[in-house]
């Protein structure tokens, strides 16, 4: 028995200290999140004002006594707010470094640290989607898909290490984003009963005129669809793992998603949601796709 686990003790050792496990999916991940950020700091500019100023009606996450929760929240001080738009265009700056491949740690740890700062100083605008890229992006201040060629040994075997457990921990946020969304479901109402699908298509900020008359009211299909969503966020999480299923897991939730965005408009959630599964992606295939992007 002792042999048998110090057998599986050691693959796993082996597993997170040999090598960066999927060196081109992480490239491949960190450039969909640093673009995606870009593109909606570009889309918030306009807005800028309105969002982080003073003068916006804002619901702030006030300073506490908590250090870290201070440097996290900066944006929320009266003395700061002034401010926003060094933070705002900080942001774009950092992204902009991060997606072109310079001092990548030290824009991973201003990108987070700038954005954590926007989050908090706007918390209206915040979804499931925002708080898991929040998250993602403390995650990917460790992760260094070039740890292997790091010359130092002892330098080398940390790095790695630290990447593939970041790598690994930034999965299982997603995982745990649908257990816990599911779980919370399960104690609905409307969820159990099969009617919580036909409720959110009746709000006039999630659909539309068509869905509404023409989706909205037919139990044949809402009733299904609200049992198979809560089924496939209560399954991801094992099923994603399993060699054979991955791959219909994850299109299965790529048209989830897609379906979330032109139905629901909710396009910050979707978007960031469908950039998350790019952590599951195969490491040939996330290869090939920076090829043909040109990225390597």
């Amino acid at each position: 028995m002792k042999t048998a686990i110090t057998k599986y003790v050691n693959r796993v050792e082996t597993l997170f200290t040999d090598k960066v496990n999927q060196p081109f999916t992480i490239l491949l991940f960190k450039k969909a999140v640093y673009l995606y950020i870009i593109l909606n700091n570009m889309i918030s500019l306009p807005i800028a004002r309105q969002i982080w100023s003073s003068e916006a009606n804002m619901i702030h996450y006030y300073p506490q006594d908590n250090l870290a929760i201070k440097l996290l929240n900066l944006l929320s001080r009266p003395e700061v707010n002034n401010y926003y738009w060094y933070f705002v265009i900080g942001q774009f700056i950092c992204a902009a470094l991060a997606l072109f491949g310079y001092l990548k740690r030290l824009m991973g740890v201003l990108l987070y640290f700038i954005s954590v700062n926007l989050y908090y100083n706007a918390g209206l605008m915040q979804n499931g989607g925002t708080n898991l890229l929040v998250i993602t992006l403390f995650y990917m201040i460790f992760m260094n898909e070039a740890a292997g060629q790091q010359p130092n040994h002892r330098i080398r075997s940390f790095d790695i290490t630290i990447t593939n457990f970041a790598f690994f921990a930034a999965k299982m946020q997603v995982c745990l984003l649908y257990f816990v969304s599911a779980v919370y479901k399960l104690y609905g109402y409307h969820w159990m009963d099969g009617s919580a699908l036909y409720y959110v298509l009746n709000i006039d900020e999630y659909s539309t005129n068509w869905i509404r008359k023409n989706i909205a009211n037919a139990d044949w299909l809402t009733i299904p669809v609200t049992y198979f969503t809560l089924a496939f966020q209560i399954v991801f999480p094992v099923t994603v793992w399993i060699k054979k299923l991955k791959p219909l897991t994850l299109w299965i939730g790529v048209a989830f998603h897609v379906l979330i965005i032109f139905m629901m408009g909710l396009t910050d959630f979707g978007l960031i949601m469908l950039i998350m599964y790019l952590l599951f992606a195969n490491n040939v295939k996330s290869k090939m796709a920076l090829n043909a992007l040109k990225i390597i």
